[in-house]
């Protein structure tokens, strides 16, 4: 059994050790996870997560052709985790990349990446790996965004969704993100603008 999941649901009452993986021996591979267990248990009356995962609400829109970090909220159900290097592993369309992430607290931070795609909408994924430890964290979908291919106008720029945080570029005549409008000029228009008065005689 090579994952968290498989491991739980075996019926052979194994637990998953994040340093060795699936286990009928937890006491032996992974003390301290049950340890902790055991006292979280007992004093707060509930259970700790089944399984290490990615809480993070999916789909994550990531704007593609500019650096950009991911934050992933977890559910941590081994605390030898927090001294584990983790490795963010993207895939977007036929891409690979690895990532390396930082864990604080139930917060994993993906360093910033360029994620390149010159389609409008890319789809992908995202899971978690903690140095060289199998199995991964869930997967969560990621959507890969290019502005300036899914808007060429100022109108098209406006209805896409919310979540793109596109807007407008007057002095390149281009939609995309506000940081991608050149420093120094104004303005960058966003959802809340008409297009109109752009060609509005002053």
């Amino acid at each position: 059994m090579r994952t968290c999941q498989e491991c739980k649901k075996s019926e052979l009452e194994c637990e998953w050790c994040h340093n060795t993986g699936c286990t009928k021996f937890p006491h032996l591979h992974c003390p301290k996870k049950i340890l902790i267990a055991h006292l979280f248990n007992n004093k707060m009356n509930t259970s700790q997560p089944a399984c290490t995962r990615i809480v993070t609400k999916s789909p994550i829109f990531v704007p593609a052709n500019v650096r950009h970090a991911i934050k992933l909220e977890m559910e941590i159900d081994d605390i030898m985790l927090f001294k584990g290097k983790v490795i963010c592993e993207i895939h977007i369309e036929e891409r690979f990349m690895k990532v390396h992430g930082f864990l604080d607290k139930n917060i994993v931070y993906c360093d910033s990446h360029v994620f390149k795609t010159t389609s409008g909408v890319a789809l992908g994924s995202i899971r978690l790996r903690w140095q060289s430890i199998v199995p991964f964290s869930n997967s969560v979908l990621i959507i890969a965004y290019n502005c300036h291919a899914l808007a060429e106008n100022c109108n098209q720029c406006q209805v896409l969704n919310k979540r793109f945080n596109c807007g407008w570029c007057e002095v390149n005549s281009k939609c995309g993100l506000i940081e991608e409008c050149p420093l120094g000029y104004e303005p960058w228009f966003d959802e809340n603008f008409k297009c109109e008065s752009l060609f509005t005689a002053v």
